[in-house]
């Protein structure tokens, strides 16, 4: 009869630990999903940027007056500005935050142009340089 006090006894503190334990690594848990989430769009941001920066060195090696269309899925909360006074150079953007450039081998022509969310895009081959429309 002792040896099952014992165990009546040492049953709660063990269930006690179990749940400290649990209640102490399911924050953790949370906070390395979440750099996992951001990372991801980090990477869909870049991957993005890359693809705007070939299909406009696609169009700039083309003759003049060549142009194409394409779809460009940026993520939510970041946003892409080409063109202006940096015109060979796509800026990334997340949540306002410079997330840093990619170079181009082309210059895009006209105002600044911002672009965010699901966008269908127009590059034209001017034959000085690249001009983007969103459509």
């Amino acid at each position: 009869m002792i040896g099952c006090r014992r165990g009546v006894i040492s049953l709660p503190v063990k269930l006690a630990i179990s749940f400290m334990v649990i209640a102490l690594t399911v924050p953790m848990v949370f906070a390395a999903v979440e750099n996992v989430k951001e990372g991801m769009d980090d990477s869909n941001l870049n991957a993005v940027s890359e693809q705007l920066r070939d299909n406009i060195s696609k169009v700039h090696s083309r003759s003049p007056n060549f142009s194409m269309q394409f779809e460009l899925e940026i993520p939510d909360g970041c946003h892409l500005a080409i063109g202006g006074d940096e015109g060979m150079v796509i800026r990334m953007y997340k949540d306002d935050r410079h997330m840093g450039n990619i170079l181009m081998d082309s210059r895009v022509l006209g105002d600044e142009l911002i672009l965010h969310g699901d966008v269908l895009l127009r590059i034209s081959n001017d034959g000085d340089g690249v001009r983007v429309t969103e459509l």
